[in-house]
C-alpha cells in the first residue's frame, strides 16, 4: 500500500514538473523597444496593473512579481521581458484583438 502511495506521489510531481518546464519554454524574451510597446498596452496609463490584467501577458505572474504587492510595476514588466517570461509580444497581442 505504501508503495503505491510513494509511486503515486512521485507521478503527481514529474508531471507537475515537467509542467512547469513547458511553461518556461513557452516564454519570450523581448529587446527594451518591444517591452516598452507591450507595457503601454498592458497599462496605457503607465500605472500598475493588477493580476488580472498582467496573467495575459506574463508566465507566472507570483514569479514576476517580485515585490508581492498584487500588481506589476514597470521595472517588474522590465525584467520579465528580459528573462523571458513574456507570454506573447505587441504585434501578436495586436493580433489576438
Amino acid at each position: 500500500m505504501k508503495l503505491t502511495n510513494l509511486t503515486c506521489l512521485a507521478s503527481v510531481l514529474a508531471i507537475g514538473l515537467g509542467a512547469g518546464a513547458a511553461h518556461a519554454a513557452e516564454g519570450k524574451t523581448l529587446n527594451a523597444d518591444d517591452c516598452k510597446a507591450l507595457w503601454e498596452m498592458a497599462s496605457p496609463d503607465g500605472k500598475t496593473i493588477s493580476k488580472d490584467k498582467a496573467v495575459d501577458y506574463v508566465i507566472n505572474f507570483d514569479m514576476v512579481n517580485s515585490d508581492e504587492d498584487a500588481t506589476l510595476e514597470a521595472d517588474e514588466f522590465n525584467k520579465a521581458c528580459s528573462e523571458g517570461m513574456i507570454k506573447a509580444d505587441a504585434a501578436t497581442v495586436k493580433d489576438m484583438n
